[in-house]
């Protein structure tokens, strides 16, 4: 096979492995702020909410103080290599 054959399907593989993930990121951080601007949303009422929408306590509270430190998502560092783990491990 040719090399700029091999390099064209990496590219495509590279391409949708960061929209995919990038989606998921977009994802938390409108979680994030739709909670941050929800006047009517507690911390208590994190236990019901992460039983409705079926995710954690855990993972709310961090959709909310990841939107929190980048309330605009072009300043959040990473690159194409960015998933919602590595935010967690290394930005929040």
């Amino acid at each position: 096979m040719k090399t700029n054959f091999i390099e064209e399907c990496k590219a495509i593989v590279v391409e949708h492995t960061f929209a995919k993930n990038w989606a998921e990121i977009e994802g938390w951080w409108e979680l994030g702020k739709t909670l941050n601007e929800e006047e009517s949303f507690t911390l208590k009422n994190i236990k019901r909410l992460a039983y409705e929408i079926e995710r954690s306590e855990e993972n709310i509270l961090r959709a909310i103080l990841f939107y929190k430190k980048y309330p605009d998502l072009s300043m959040l560092p990473g690159g194409k290599n960015i998933t919602w783990y590595s935010i967690i491990e290394n930005y929040l």
